[in-house]
């Protein structure tokens, strides 16, 4: 009788542990799957910052920026 109910206090506990052990599979995988489209994510927008150059843009600004305040210094001078 004791055979019995050991073999049986093992099914029992198949039952409560391999829900829980498939559960935790299962995140894990869901985990891993959401860590993945996040890093592709990041770096679609690393090389949408690589594409806009910004050292070339901040020293096309800073040109464009002297060359408005040199025209704003050679006006029209004014009669007298």
């Amino acid at each position: 009788m004791k055979e019995k109910t050991v073999k049986g206090s093992y099914t029992v506990e198949a039952a409560i542990l391999f829900p829980l052990f498939l559960f935790m599979m299962l995140r894990g995988l869901l985990y891993g799957i959401t860590l993945t489209s996040e890093v592709r994510q990041a770096a679609g927008k690393w090389e949408m910052v690589k594409e806009i150059h910004p050292v070339d843009r901040i020293r096309k600004e800073e040109l464009i920026r002297k060359g408005i305040s040199g025209i704003h210094d050679d006006s029209i001078p004014e009669e007298s």
